[in-house]
């Protein structure tokens, strides 16, 4: 559903479900090579949006439920199991377009609380979803030499996070990037 107040503003929200095929196990798993059930997805954003000189700003705000899958040791053994709920809720706000007659900018910033719900017996319920950082962020330019040329420049940053239900901790990094573009 979306609210359009004037030319320059939306507002927006959204609900959807969906399935994702069923996940094929790996090898280090005693359950190997057995596929779990499809995944099914509930995603709600709501959102604001502001478009004026050729620069589109946008704030949201979103929650994510999926299934999830979680190692478990049955009788001394390691299975891989569909024994969760993965939920993600965070904001985020981004900019993009025309900065200046040669430049174009994109960039945003996000931040997201992913923890896992509903796991067997609650073991590991609040624990945050390995590999997710509570923070990430892009800033890129582009520069338009002509109608055929440009230079683009990205830099992303990805902060800290955790892995293996907090036994690691992974530190914050950030990338850059360089490219040129010809037609």
């Amino acid at each position: 559903i979306m609210y359009k107040p004037n030319d320059n503003w939306s507002i927006y929200g959204s609900h959807s479900e969906y399935f994702d095929a069923g996940t094929p196990v790996g090898s280090a798993y005693r359950n190997a090579g057995e596929i779990l059930p499809p995944a099914k997805t509930k995603q709600n954003e709501i959102g604001v949006k502001y478009e004026n000189a050729g620069l589109l700003t946008s704030l949201s705000l979103f929650d994510i439920k999926q299934a999830g899958t979680m190692d478990e040791e049955i009788n001394g053994k390691l299975y891989c199991l569909q024994n969760a709920e993965d939920e993600y809720k965070g904001v985020e706000a981004s900019v993009n377009g025309k900065l200046a007659d040669k430049w174009n900018v994109m960039g945003g910033i996000m931040y997201l609380d992913a923890v896992h719900n509903k796991t067997t017996g609650g073991k590991y319920d609040g624990y945050r979803i390995s590999g997710a950082s509570k923070w990430n962020g892009v800033l890129g330019l582009e520069y338009n030499a002509d109608d055929d040329f440009s230079v683009i420049s990205r830099a992303v940053y990805n902060g800290s996070s955790e892995i293996n239900n907090g036994v690691l901790k992974v530190p914050s990094y950030l990338t850059f990037d360089l490219g040129l573009k010809y037609k």
